[in-house]
């Protein structure tokens, strides 16, 4: 939205998640309501809590070697597999005039997450309630 808006396209700059906030990209992919309870229920399954950094890089320049224990292949996936899921609920939202639920949005993170590392050789699991007990054993 801000790149059309420097293009002098007259545009409402409002996140389509929330309907609150200006849409950035670090309010979208991290500040949002709807992105950060993500976060939250992702991180969560690894059983531990935390601070979202401020920005995108923050999160992405430390996210690989935060405190040491939970760096795994798994956890590795975690920032690219949810800001993709975030990116395309945008889209749908802005372009599709559709929108999932967020229960439906923290189950599509879980199934993407296990079949990512499924394609990537990370996890032999089957199902997602096995995956989702294999993550609280990871940490």
């Amino acid at each position: 939205m801000d790149n059309l808006m420097l293009k002098s396209r007259p545009l409402a700059n409002w996140c389509c998640m929330c309907c609150y906030d200006r849409e950035t990209i670090d309010h979208l992919l991290l500040h949002c309501p709807v992105t950060h309870s993500l976060w939250t229920f992702m991180i969560q399954a690894f059983g531990i809590h935390w601070v979202m950094p401020r920005s995108v890089a923050g999160l992405l320049s430390g996210w690989h070697q935060w405190l040491g224990k939970h760096n795994s292949n798994i956890w590795n996936l975690v920032p690219g597999c949810l800001m993709w899921i975030v990116w395309l609920e945008r889209n749908r939202r802005s372009f599709e005039d559709k929108e999932k639920t967020l229960d439906e949005l923290k189950v599509l993170c879980q199934r993407s997450l296990l079949e990512w590392s499924c394609c990537w050789g990370f996890t032999d699991c089957s199902s997602l309630s096995e995956f989702m007990s294999f993550l609280s054993l990871v940490s």
